[in-house]
């Protein structure tokens, strides 16, 4: 097949893709069908939102106030589609045709404190990369497809705009796209082919505003700068946050009968949808961010034959396996009950007979996930914080363990604000001849480091029965002396040991409105404002009401009203 390529054409639309042109087609005419006529309504000041702010937030809403009066909620920024969102979207337009699609050239996400967030509009090397990867993904697919004449590629681009799109398109559109299939007018090359005219159908729709935003104007409401979500805006919206996909012709008809119009409506559909298999990728993200493992394995001590490794005996050979670990007992806990109490504090975890090897744990019958269920009652373990691929994630040096595990604990899972280290601080030398845990108590003993390593050291020291290689040890080997894995929450109970950690902080309130923000920062991709905080009670007495239902705690955030309103940001 010839390649060739146009100028970009999207490429000031992506640049500035809050101005009003990018939220219609690509011929100008709204996604109503009608001509836009208040372009004031969604200009760019109104909708890019400001940058990141200290902490990694947005500070959009002009401000916070202790009381407002009807909807108190954030501004909602526009937003990219996340990676895994753009992939699924591919995946789900396109099936086994997109298996030689190169994901790998879909940008990386930029983050809003833990979570992926793409607030901002896309730069010129985003731009550019979006185009690299429209076009090596429309070559794939073209000839994955192998349509031999027009009559082909006007069927399949009628079929895959209205998944990428994420709404039917109008006939106008559909015209333009079409259009594409001619030979540009400076082509000068060989003959041109069908190959040609569908690649560039495809590269444009792969790069389009239409695609690659998650577009909200909203439906006016009595107050200016408040918008309403219409039923169909909520359902990409739930789509791309539960599935990673356009939404399905089920739920657009859901949509059409107002089924998502209001809360109870909205409630019940995100119920639904939470019990389909889908939904698994959803939670999965969601902890990989709340637990900090997705750059579990990168340590040379996962690596066969590193010096390192030598220390683990065992431990590059299990490590894809503690991946699996983590993922499969996170599937199992939220398909059945969504405990959070079962989460941080379960007897049991899944693997294969390597990995309860390695933990020295037994295995019970072979579960429907293909994995063992591994025993845990008595091994000293418990939950999700006990798995090897999260007590790894978050050590580094040994000595250092108790750092970077109660520093994790801290931030991600108490929402406890840690200021970074003073700029001139020295690092003392690491103590000889005493254990870890006495070691690192002598190295933070001042008065530089108190302010901090009064909070992050005992949530750190829980952990202290397991090694960086994630194995559990009553004595320290190497001193055969004893481990003291105690220590105290920053509320004050008494802990000892990584499984009695779980326990606590399962029933500890601060976790438990920890976790109801952070399930509100993920879902809504943004930091949420002192006007948020309604919102926030709400999810955390829903979390309360259901006996801590990890589902009833998405339910609320979803089918509040921060879940089904955006707020203009004030310019």
């Amino acid at each position: 097949m010839t390649m060739t390529t146009r100028t970009n054409p999207l490429a000031p639309c992506l640049l500035a893709a809050s101005l009003v042109g990018c939220y219609q087609g690509v011929d100008g005419v709204g996604a109503s069908g009608a001509s836009e006529t208040d372009p004031a309504a969604d200009a760019s000041g109104d909708d890019a939102g400001d940058g990141p702010n200290d902490d990694g937030g947005q500070d959009d809403d002009g401000g916070s106030s202790d009381t407002c009066d009807g909807v108190c909620t954030g501004a909602s920024p526009m937003q990219l589609l996340r990676r895994n969102q753009v992939i699924g979207i591919v995946r789900q337009a396109f099936g086994a045709d997109a298996d030689e699609v190169p994901f790998n050239l879909v940008p990386a996400d930029t983050s809003s404190g833990l979570f992926a967030s793409n607030h901002l509009p896309a730069d010129a090397t985003r731009v550019e990369a979006y185009h690299t990867f429209a076009e090596r993904a429309a070559a794939e697919l073209v000839q994955s497809i192998g349509c031999a004449d027009e009559a082909c590629v006007e069927e399949e681009t009628r079929r895959v705009l209205p998944i990428l799109f994420k709404r039917a398109p109008l006939e106008d559109e559909i015209s333009v796209y079409l259009g594409m299939m001619s030979a540009p007018a400076e082509w000068d090359g060989e003959s041109w082919t069908i190959d040609d005219g569908f690649s560039q159908v495809l590269s444009l729709a792969l790069q389009s505003p239409q695609f690659l935003y998650r577009i909200e104007v909203g439906e006016e409401t009595d107050d200016p700068n408040l918008r309403r979500l219409t039923g169909h805006e909520m359902a990409v919206r739930l789509s791309l946050l539960l599935w990673n996909e356009s939404p399905s012709p089920e739920l657009r008809a859901l949509a059409e009968e107002g089924r998502l119009d209001d809360e109870e409506g909205v409630a019940q559909v995100v119920r639904s949808m939470l019990d389909d298999p889908r939904a698994d990728v959803m939670a999965l993200d969601f902890f990989e961010a709340y637990l900090g493992t997705s750059h579990f394995g990168d340590h040379v001590r996962y690596l066969e034959g590193s010096a390192v490794a030598e220390d683990y005996p065992g431990l590059p050979a299990v490590t894809s396996d503690m991946v699996a670990e983590t993922e499969a007992f996170i599937t199992h806990v939220m398909r059945n009950g969504a405990s959070m109490r079962e989460l941080f504090a379960a007897d049991y975890s899944f693997g294969s007979e390597a990995l309860a090897a390695y933990y020295d744990v037994p295995t019970a019958e072979l579960h429907d996930n293909g994995m063992y269920r591994l025993e845990l009652s008595d091994a000293g373990r418990a939950g999700v914080l006990s798995q090897g691929a999260v007590v790894g994630a978050h050590t580094t040096v040994e000595v250092y363990r108790a750092a970077h595990r109660g520093t994790f604990v801290a931030r991600n899972v108490m929402c406890i604000e840690l200021p970074p280290p003073p700029a001139d601080i020295v690092i003392p030398e690491i103590p000889v001849g005493v254990p870890p845990r006495e070691a690192f108590e002598q190295m933070t003993d001042s008065a530089t480091c108190a302010g901090c390593h009064d909070i992050i050291n005992p949530l750190g020291f829980m952990f202290e029965n397991l090694d960086a290689g994630g194995r559990y040890a009553e004595v320290y080997p190497q001193f055969e002396t004893p481990i003291d894995a105690s220590g105290v929450l920053p509320t004050g109970e008494e802990v000892d040991g990584v499984a009695e950690l779980g326990a606590a902080l399962a029933e500890n309130e601060q976790t438990q409105r920890c976790f109801a923000r952070r399930w509100f920062e993920y879902a809504l991709e943004r930091t949420p404002t002192d006007r948020d905080e309604v919102y926030l009670e709400a999810a955390y007495a829903q979390l309360q009401a259901s006996d801590l239902d990890m589902r009833a705690l998405i339910v609320s955030v979803l089918s509040s009203e921060a879940g089904r309103m955006r707020v203009l940001p004030s310019g």
